[in-house]
């Protein structure tokens, strides 16, 4: 179900890109006077506008990489949701817990980008991994293949891009394997 959805949703970005005329307003030639900001007009021309389809200027194959790290994120929640709901016999609890754990993990990460000197606490938050934005960048700058890299070219870090999604992936697997491995062992509560 999960990889339907995202499937669906990265087939909706691509008609919705095919589908879509941009129209760019073009302003008239002025010029700016020095040390002022004080723009003066060349001529009378008034501002001309150029439409254009958005599939000359945006490719829907960009976004597929960050439609993989959509499907992660989304596993490594459920692989969470289903390791909670292994122990537990109430479901109201389970979705608490669930719901607890993705709000807490939302308000470190989100105290982590707030200030430089907090920082570090995105490196406990499982959002850090979650880097859609990122995905995109690279597929722009190094072509479709340069998100999936696990080394990266240059000195910021020893690890690429393609790192993050697999440890939301990793731990997913993770997560499921622990819940399979519980249900196994665990009785099933009698019917209430």
């Amino acid at each position: 179900g999960l990889g339907g959805l995202v499937l669906l949703l990265w087939a909706g970005m691509a008609v919705g890109i095919h589908t879509t005329t941009v129209t760019e307003t073009i302003p008239a030639p002025t010029i700016r006077i020095p040390f002022t900001m004080i723009e003066l007009p060349l001529g009378t021309a008034e501002p001309t506008k150029h439409s254009f389809p958005m599939s000359d200027e945006v490719a829907w194959q960009t976004f597929g990489p960050a439609v993989f790290s959509l499907f992660v994120f989304g596993f490594f929640l459920l692989g969470l949701a289903t390791l909670m709901s292994s122990w537990d016999r109430y479901r109201w609890r389970t979705v608490g817990l669930v719901v607890a754990i993705y709000v807490v993990q939302l308000i470190v990460f989100g105290l982590g980008k707030a200030a430089d000197r907090l920082a570090w606490l995105r490196g406990y938050s499982f959002f850090n991994c979650y880097r859609p934005q990122k995905q995109i960048q690279e597929v722009i700058q190094g072509g479709l293949w340069a998100p999936w890299r696990f080394t990266s070219p240059d000195s910021d870090s020893w690890y690429g891009p393609g790192v993050y999604p697999a440890i939301l992936l990793c731990g997913g697997i993770i997560f499921f394997a622990v819940a399979i491995w519980i249900f196994r062992r665990r009785d099933l509560p009698a019917p209430l």
